[in-house]
């Protein structure tokens, strides 16, 4: 399933890729959200397209007690991935999420690719992505976002940073571990 920003994007992507692209889906979930403009981000902001993939992730695993591997665009597959994080002989097939590292400067969690097992007892993946939109719903109803200092200038600007994917999965995962919400 691609996630797509609207409906013209999925008939474009449909219409352009039908190789690739076999089911498109978006969301109007947070057109006109008086948060985004709180949190100085648009509607087309890529955070709020990476928002919503979550949020269509955990609906799916609802729904259907299916796994999800979520995947930024960008990636490219060799070969079927499945095989290796369900290899319970390489490690990977005994955990209920799999996530990319972001790297050695910044070792954190990297949105970009993460796979949610809904297979295993306990259903970690469902509980992780539910912790993940439970802190977006947080986030929105957050009347005051948190401000830090500009990169260029003088003054403030309003941390949007905390409306990254990959920011918000790391708080989720911590949450998950302490068994209390470790966000603001």
């Amino acid at each position: 399933i691609t996630v797509g920003r609207d409906k013209r994007t999925c008939e474009t992507a449909k219409r352009d890729h039908p190789d690739a692209i076999r089911c498109c889906v978006y969301s109007t979930w947070l057109d006109g959200h008086e948060a985004l403009k709180r949190w100085t981000l648009s509607e087309t902001h890529a955070y709020v397209l990476w928002l919503i993939r979550y949020r269509f992730a955990l609906d799916v695993m609802r729904a259907g007690n299916v796994s999800v591997l979520v995947s930024d665009s960008d990636m490219w597959y060799a070969r079927n991935p499945f095989d290796l994080l369900r290899d319970e002989a390489a490690g990977l097939g005994k955990h209920s999420v799999v996530a990319n590292v972001e790297g050695v400067t910044f070792p954190s969690v990297n949105g970009g690719l993460v796979y949610f097992r809904a297979d295993l007892p306990g259903a970690g993946g469902e509980y992780l992505l539910a912790l993940f939109n439970d802190h977006v719903d947080d986030l929105l109803a957050d009347e005051s976002p948190p401000k830090c200092h500009k990169e260029q200038g003088v003054g403030t600007q309003v941390a949007t940073g905390a409306m990254m994917d990959q920011d918000i999965l790391r708080d989720a995962a911590e949450s998950a571990v302490a068994g209390v919400p470790m966000w603001w």
